[in-house]
């Protein structure tokens, strides 16, 4: 192992090691200023924007803190991981709360045709941004942290067949079959103003997308980075 490995070896080690929320049976929640600091470290160590100077300070919150944590988590070389696991360290920081609001987020595949407006369909919203289309619902779950990719909600069905059957001038054709899709608890951005919570989802959706697709081990933080995608078609 290099030096420069062996010093990313060490920070990892120093933040799930080192750190008791992380550990197997934790029932203690970490106070706001360490959540920041640890969101700081992820960030750094995935090398993205630093979001708490671009959205509000209320995203210093344990549901930002677990998405990055286990977006560092999955991406992780194997044999880490269960170094980790091992030791009793778990992905994420057990949470108090029980969860009952999710947002679930898409953004929608590049074979599909879509309306250039807006829509709003009950728990369901369409819209663009940064020119993809996105479709995201408000979800009732209880429990915590839930990941669906490449799974269709009841709610994104309903949306589509009520824009097909519905008045609004176009055909169009919905791409569900994309994994660009999240599921977090609304906790998470509540008290942005929708145009921000808007924006953040869509930077998680790509960040996530993008994390997906890297080469990053502990012995190797070289990224590799995906292509643009094809712009889908807006009617």
């Amino acid at each position: 192992m290099s030096a420069v490995e062996d010093i990313f070896s060490k920070k990892l080690d120093s933040f799930y090691l080192n750190n008791p929320f992380f550990k197997e049976g934790n029932n203690e929640t970490p106070n706001h200023e360490q959540i920041r600091v640890m969101i700081l470290f992820l960030l750094t160590e995935l090398e993205l924007p630093n979001y708490v100077t671009i959205y509000s300070d209320s995203i210093i919150n344990i549901h930002f803190l677990n998405y990055l944590s286990l977006l560092l988590w999955r991406n992780l070389d194997r044999t880490y991981r269960i170094k980790l696991i091992n030791m009793k360290i778990t992905a994420t920081i057990s949470c108090s709360e029980n969860e009952i609001e999710y947002i679930n987020a898409r953004i929608l595949g590049d074979n599909g045709t879509y309306p250039g407006d807006e829509i709003n369909i009950e728990n369901t919203k369409y819209t663009i941004h940064h020119g993809l289309p996105m479709l995201i619902t408000h979800e009732l779950k209880i429990g915590y942290f839930i990941e669906k990719e490449g799974f269709i909600n009841k709610s994104e069905l309903v949306f589509t067949a009520a824009v097909l059957l519905s008045d609004i001038n176009g055909i169009f054709h919905f791409d569900l079959n994309s994994t660009h899709q999240l599921m977090i608890p609304y906790s998470a951005f509540k008290e942005l103003d929708q145009q921000s919570i808007k924006s953040f989802i869509f930077d998680l959706l790509i960040i996530q997308d993008k994390k997906s697709s890297e080469t990053y081990h502990v012995s190797d933080s070289f990224f590799n980075l995906r292509a643009c995608r094809t712009p889908a078609i807006f009617l």
